[in-house]
């Protein structure tokens, strides 16, 4: 049987381009992919689009929401790009193909998840030459009140420092951090566990706070508008 060729995918191909010719050989089923009238200007990378990727590590889905609501506020803010992608960090091929990216992580532990760490160690020297925004997703607004030391917000300032300075030392490279609250949730833990939690001061809840979130995109855009890609 003769193989298929692979044709990988390219931005800028209308499906009007595509031609998919199936033809039938006995005994055999012959499937073949052909791309026609395609010019050298009708294969655009994403890089020479412009194009900014938001991308990120979830646990339970509160980081994937952020996530969604920074690309959704820079597809409405952001004008000289010509697209803002939002994946999963797992899903990212080329990273180095992008003008700008957002990168983001739950936290566990006072850390960033393995693989958002991995990812931004693995593409340090990718990201020297493009803006690169990062932000954590915790839940600091669910500790017990007494950790604060009677300041109210003292901890979350102190975790937001951290974590900034250990993202900037994995990646080596300057970037711009905020430190957001997720959702608090007694899924997946024990009757006792979550007792415990309460009765030590802490709370559960939805504690994402969308205008801080909608400010972070908001300070993006304005810095990708002054830019001339």
């Amino acid at each position: 049987m003769k193989q298929a060729q692979k044709v990988g995918p390219a931005r800028g191909i209308h499906s009007s381009s595509l031609r998919l010719d199936i033809t039938l050989a006995k005994p055999s089923l012959l499937v073949e992919s052909t791309v026609t009238q395609l010019s050298h200007s009708d294969l655009v990378s994403p890089i020479e689009m412009s194009t900014v990727l938001v991308t990120y590590c979830s646990i339970a889905g509160s980081t994937a929401s952020i996530a969604e609501r920074i690309a959704g506020d820079l597809r409405t803010r952001v004008s000289n790009v010509h697209g803002i992608d939002c994946m999963p960090i797992d899903m990212v091929a080329w990273p180095n193909s992008y003008r700008a990216i957002v990168v983001g992580s739950a936290v566990h532990a006072a850390a960033w998840l393995p693989t958002a760490r991995r990812f931004l160690a693995d593409h340090s020297e990718d990201f020297y030459p493009m803006p690169v925004y990062t932000f954590s997703v915790g839940a600091p607004a669910a500790m017990p009140k007494w950790l604060d030391h009677g300041h109210a917000g003292q901890l979350q300032e102190k975790e937001k420092l951290k974590l900034g300075e250990a993202i900037s030392l994995a990646s080596e490279h300057p970037m711009q951090h905020e430190l957001f609250n997720g959702v608090t949730s007694k899924r997946g833990l024990s009757y006792t566990t979550a007792a415990l939690w309460t009765c030590m001061g802490g709370r559960f809840g939805d504690f994402r706070e969308w205008d801080k979130v909608d400010a972070f995109a908001n300070g993006i855009a304005e810095d990708l508008e002054k830019r001339e890609w």
